[in-house]
């Protein structure tokens, strides 16, 4: 089936001028970044844009645009994940872009995906494994609709991109679900959603092939997965399971007792973790050593004045428990951040210039 073109703008400059981002300049004077690590970040505005580094995070050019579009049937683009520094993917409602250029071009290819025609697939949360498997999820969009919503939907790649088909869930789920958050890592992962009857939570022993519920067992509205090891953030709340979530330890009370809300969590390896949130002072990014087990609050960028909001972080990626990436917001402003020390220092990146305040998803891959 012929693949839709997605049209693309490319970045004219393949470096960023300092004027309007100084602290960006001066922190990238006391961390240049790491050419072996690249990174992409999404951010919505009027018009879908995705930023590349190649510098681990340091600076960011922009890569592709993608105009609004009236007819697109739901939403805009929510996530994005890479297999390697040149193939990737991003979705959001009813595309499944695919880049193998990292980047600069995209193309949807869901049309190549074997679905019945009056099913129209929404896409929230994409996952990539080491190997390059990858796992899309959201719901099934019945046509004509008599229903909001349908039942979940996962998509899965075993190739590298090279076909896609649908997962199986076992049993099949006929109620209303939507997934909004997957990870996986090392043939094991867990997908997380809600629906009618409220939380709904599944996991994965094969790499995505088939997906069991675990709803009784754990659930929340946030995932992380480390070679094997699996996480489930709630509202205040966090699970841990070891064994691919045969049984899971509540880790709760590791959890500050001034936080409020936890946000995005991010795991490096089965000890290293970050999680973002809100506290009673704001904004706030913590960090685990233990896995979890306690966290400790690391110090983002503050605003340039008392009465300017601090940095917030919307997602995080990291490729090594010393090296990783977050984007956000500082001041209202769209915003990244980079470290090389495990986030004991975090700096302020060098960004275009965008409209808007909203990063929603960073991917961060190594280089051989």
């Amino acid at each position: 089936m012929r693949v839709r073109r997605i049209h693309v703008t490319l970045a004219l400059a393949t470096a960023l001028a300092c004027t309007g981002a100084l602290s960006g300049c001066r922190d990238r004077a006391r961390d240049p970044g790491d050419p072996s690590v690249r990174a992409w970040a999404l951010h919505l505005a009027d018009d879908d844009v995705v930023i590349r580094s190649d510098d681990g995070g340091a600076t960011w050019t922009e890569a592709a645009r993608f105009p609004y579009d009236p007819e697109r049937l739901v939403g805009e683009l929510a996530d994005i994940g890479f297999a390697d520094a040149e193939r990737g993917w991003a979705v959001g409602g009813n595309l499944l872009l695919e880049t193998t250029d990292g980047g600069s071009s995209w193309a949807d290819v869901l049309p190549r995906v074997p679905i019945p025609a009056d099913v129209r697939p929404r896409l929230f949360a994409i996952a990539v494994d080491a190997s390059g498997t990858a796992v899309a999820v959201g719901d099934e969009l019945p046509l004509p609709p008599p229903l909001i919503t349908g039942p979940p939907l996962i998509f899965r790649t075993a190739d590298r991109g090279a076909s896609w088909a649908p997962a199986r869930i076992d049993p099949a789920i006929e109620r209303v679900v939507t997934l909004h958050d997957v990870c996986l890592s090392s043939g094991v992962g867990i997908a997380t959603g809600n629906g009618t009857q409220g939380n709904a939570t599944f996991r994965t022993r094969d790499g995505g092939a088939t997906w069991q519920e675990i709803t009784a067992r754990v659930g929340g509205h946030e995932v992380a997965c480390a070679q094997g090891a699996l996480w489930v953030m709630s509202m205040r709340g966090l699970a841990r399971s070891t064994d691919a979530g045969e049984s899971w330890s509540d880790l709760s009370s590791g959890v500050p007792s001034r936080v409020q809300y936890l946000g995005p969590i991010a795991f490096a390896d089965p000890d290293h973790g970050w999680a973002g949130g809100f506290g009673d002072a704001g904004s706030l990014l913590l960090h685990s050593q233990d896995g979890g087990a306690s966290w400790r609050r690391q110090a983002l960028p503050r605003g340039r004045s008392r009465e300017e909001p601090g940095a917030g972080v919307a997602d995080m990626a990291f490729v090594s428990p010393s090296r990783g990436v977050a984007v956000g917001a500082r001041g209202g402003v769209a915003a990244a951040f980079h470290t090389g020390d495990g986030g004991a220092t975090w700096l302020q990146a060098v960004v275009p210039e965008l409209v808007g305040t909203r990063f929603v998803a960073v991917a961060a891959v190594a280089g051989e």
